[in-house]
């Protein structure tokens, strides 16, 4: 039986990465592993949401097809979260938006932006019936 899903993504700079994460959007980093030139992995967590950022040499070291793979692939993550106004207000111009705040065809305030390697993210919010 499947018990989480934490994504590992492709970071050009580990510790950039790391910094937008927590100085832009709120995470923390919650485990790291340093090599020669700076962080090679880490792995940050804002409530129930994580993710490992990983540097390319590493990630090509143990998985080999990987190989030449682009940073920023074509998938995107959802996070769903409350407060979602509010956190729209305290990031909307320190990062770069790829679909401004809207209230999507099923019921959701949503927005998504672009993290500093080009992935995409959309952060929703269920609107209450009121």
């Amino acid at each position: 039986m499947l018990k989480s899903l934490t994504p590992n993504l492709i970071a050009d700079n580990v510790q950039e990465a790391v910094d937008f994460y927590v100085n832009i959007l709120g995470f923390s980093l919650t485990n790291s592993v340093p090599g020669e030139n700076g962080l090679v992995w880490a792995q940050i967590t804002s409530g129930n949401v994580s993710i490992m950022l990983q540097d390319r040499e590493s990630l090509e070291a143990g998985v080999p097809a990987l190989k030449g793979f682009p940073t920023g692939a074509s998938g995107l993550m959802f996070v769903m979260m409350d407060n979602i106004k509010d956190f729209y207000t305290l990031v909307k111009d320190k990062v770069k938006i790829a679909r401004p705040m809207e209230r999507s065809f099923y019921g959701h305030d949503e927005f998504s932006i672009f993290d500093i390697n080009g992935y995409l993210i959309t952060f929703s919010e269920e609107v209450k019936a009121q």
